[in-house]
C-alpha cells in the first residue's frame, strides 16, 4: 500500500508539472487577426478585421488547467485519506491495547476462578492490582521482658514500614490502634510514634476516641503525595496478667518484605504459628530470633505467637482467655 501511494504521488506531481508546462507553452501563441465578411444594405459585402485567441493557445490552456486541477484534487484526496487512515489506525491500536488489557484481566480472573473459591479474585483485584499505596520493608520488632516491681510480662511491639504512593493523585493512610484492658492484658500506645520524610522526623499525634468500657481508639490520618515515600513508626505496649504471652498480629493492608525480630529474656521459649500464604524463614541468633517472609502477605493475614519461661512442666495458654490481638 505504501508503494502504491508513492506511485500515485509521483503521477500527481507529473500531472501538475505537465499542466504548468502546457500553460507556459500556450504563451507562445498570441491573438490572431482575421477578416470576416459583413453583408451591408444592398447586399454589399465588406471585410471586417477581428482579433481572436489562437486556437492552439486555447487548447493548451484548457488541457493544462484540467491537468493541474485533476492532479491537485487527487493529491489533496490522498492527503486527506492518509490522515483519516492514520487516525483510524491510532484508534484501532488504542482499542487493541484496551482489548488486550481486558483479555489479560479476564484470563487472570478465569484462571483463578478455576482453582480458587468464588470472590477471591475480587479481593486480589482490590488489594493487589488496584492498590494505590505500597507498604514494604515492614519490621515487627517484639521485645519481651519481665517487670521488676510487678513481675508481669511486658511486650513492646515496635512497628515500622515504608509507605509509597504509587498512584498519580494524593492518597491517605490511616493508622489505627485500640487500647484498653481485659482479663488477658493491658494494652497501651508507646512513645515511639513518628513519621519520617526526606530525613526529617516528626512526632505522630493521635486523635483519641473513647469507645466505652475502658477502650480507646487512637487514629492518625497521613497524607502522602504521588511518588512520595514515608517511613511510619509506632509502638504498642502490653502488660500481661498471666505468666505467658499469647498474642496475635495481623496486617491491616497487604505488605511486602516482612522481618519479625523477637527479643526474649534468658530462659524463655518462643513459638509462632503463621496464618499467611508466605513462608517465614527462621533465623536463631541465641538471645533473639528473626523471621523473614518469602513473598507478599495479604490483608488480614498474620501470626499467632506464644512466649513463656522454660519449665519442667510447660505452661499452656488458657483457651478461655482470648488474646488482645493487634491489627497493624
Amino acid at each position: 500500500m505504501k508503494k502504491d501511494k508513492i506511485i500515485v504521488g509521483l503521477l500527481v506531481l507529473v500531472g501538475i508539472a505537465v499542466g504548468i508546462f502546457l500553460l507556459s507553452l500556450s504563451n507562445n501563441y498570441d491573438v490572431e487577426l482575421k477578416e470576416i465578411k459583413v453583408f451591408n444594405e444592398g447586399e454589399k459585402v465588406t471585410l471586417k478585421p477581428v482579433y481572436q485567441m489562437h486556437i492552439k493557445r486555447l487548447i493548451l490552456e484548457n488541457i493544462g488547467q484540467i491537468l493541474i486541477a485533476i492532479s491537485t484534487s487527487i493529491g489533496i484526496s490522498i492527503f486527506i485519506i492518509s490522515i483519516f487512515t492514520k487516525k483510524e489506525k491510532d484508534d484501532f491500536e488504542a482499542k487493541l491495547i484496551e482489548f488486550q488489557r481486558k483479555v489479560a484481566e479476564n484470563a487472570i480472573s478465569s484462571t483463578f476462578d478455576l482453582i480458587l473459591p468464588s470472590g477471591f479474585i475480587d479481593l486480589f483485584k482490590k488489594d493487589i492490582i488496584g492498590a494505590k499505596l505500597m507498604r514494604r520493608n515492614v519490621k515487627w520488632n517484639y521485645i519481651i521482658s519481665k517487670e521488676e516491681e510487678s513481675g508481669k510480662l511486658k511486650l513492646r511491639r515496635l512497628i515500622s514500614y515504608e509507605l509509597i504512593n504509587i498512584s498519580s493523585v494524593n492518597q491517605s493512610e490511616e493508622v489505627i490502634l485500640i487500647t484498653g484492658s481485659n482479663l488477658h492484658a493491658q494494652t497501651m500506645v508507646g512513645a515511639n510514634n513518628t513519621i519520617e520524610s526526606e530525613g526529617k522526623k516528626e512526632m505522630m499525634e493521635f486523635k483519641i476516641e473513647d469507645k466505652g468500657k475502658g477502650f480507646f481508639k487512637y487514629s492518625r490520618s497521613i497524607n502522602i503525595k504521588p511518588n512520595e515515600a514515608l517511613k511510619i513508626n509506632y509502638e504498642v505496649i502490653q502488660l500481661f496478667n498471666s505468666n505467658y504471652v499469647y498474642e496475635a498480629h495481623s496486617t491491616r493492608h497487604s505488605i511486602l518484605d516482612l522481618t519479625l525480630t523477637v527479643n526474649l529474656p534468658k530462659g524463655f521459649t518462643f513459638d509462632i504459628s503463621p496464618s499467611m500464604g508466605s513462608n517465614l524463614v527462621e533465623e536463631d541468633h541465641g538471645d533473639f530470633k528473626k523471621y523473614k517472609s518469602q513473598w507478599a502477605i495479604l490483608k488480614g493475614q498474620g501470626i499467632e505467637f506464644y512466649a513463656a519461661e522454660r519449665a519442667s512442666s510447660p505452661v499452656s495458654p488458657n483457651p478461655t482467655i482470648p488474646s488482645s490481638g493487634l491489627t497493624a
